[in-house]
């Protein structure tokens, strides 16, 4: 049995459509389970589980990993679940209430002020996702996944919201990736790729069905879920997203977030065809 860590945002809906409609194997030898980002990457550094969808940071935090198959999390533009939210100009943001959920997009959000918003002097205050007492406590506030989708539908007064992704892509041209799924070497196999890939494939085809079950689950519009899922979230790790990737991780390293120097180790499906 390989047990699965996923998460269970919005985002990673399509990742696991497969899954949820495959009564054969290979899915039903595999043990599945929804948490947080966070949650998921302490579970693979633990050995809690085999496979996990990762935040993207933790792949240079956690020994002996692969990535496996093409699926990813990221974005190309603004990606509407990455906010950072501020009264204050960001010049004078001295503490960032972070959402506990969070790895990547913290170390996005430092990597940003160093790098774009020109405010290196800022501390990262992990703190659950309520937006008006991560305000009340520090001057600015990084909220991700759903409770930054239904923060949208109910701004704070006077507060501005900015999105991450947006401005990762204008400082750098490049993709963002937030997550991918990552083995244990021993369990990163073609055949787990391919697995995963086509659970992706079998949800971006049957995105017009997702849309309104998940709308009406997560007390969203449809046209939110809609532009979210087709129009803000790039599911495929190319060759782009890659390239942005290791700009991060190097950015990362240097700031001291992330070991430098390991590059991406990727299992991929086609390399079933080859054997």
């Amino acid at each position: 049995m390989v047990r699965v860590s996923a998460i269970s945002f919005l985002n990673t809906v399509p990742l696991m459509r497969g899954f949820e409609r495959d009564v054969e194997t290979p899915a039903r030898n595999m043990e599945v389970w929804f948490t947080e980002p966070s949650e998921c990457a302490d579970q693979l550094r633990c050995g809690v589980a085999d496979v996990g969808l990762i935040p993207a940071i933790e792949y240079q935090r956690i020994p002996g990993l692969s990535v496996v198959g093409d699926c990813a999390i990221a974005t190309k533009g603004a990606v509407r679940s990455i906010l950072l939210l501020t009264r204050k100009p960001l010049a004078e943001i001295r503490t960032v209430a972070a959402d506990t959920a969070s790895r990547t997009s913290v170390a996005l959000t430092q990597i940003l002020f160093q790098r774009r918003f020109g405010n290196a002097d800022v501390r990262m205050v992990p703190h659950p996702p309520s937006p008006a007492a991560m305000l009340a406590k520090c001057d600015a506030a990084l909220v991700i996944g759903d409770p930054a989708l239904h923060y949208a539908k109910a701004p704070i007064a006077g507060v501005t919201a900015l999105d991450l992704g947006a401005e990762w892509v204008a400082l750098t041209g490049k993709p963002f990736v937030f997550a991918f799924w990552a083995a244990r070497r021993e369990f990163a196999t073609p055949e787990l790729a391919a697995t995963l890939n086509s659970w992706r494939d079998r949800g971006l085809a049957e995105i017009n069905e997702i849309i309104p079950y998940e709308a009406k689950r997560r007390y969203l519009s449809e046209e939110t879920v809609r532009a979210y899922l087709t129009e803000n979230i790039h599911f495929t790790l190319d060759s782009d997203c890659i390239e942005g990737l290791r700009l991060y991780y190097r950015w990362a390293g240097e700031l001291g977030l992330a070991p430098l120097g390991r590059d991406l180790e990727i299992v991929r499906a086609g390399e079933l065809a080859a054997k």
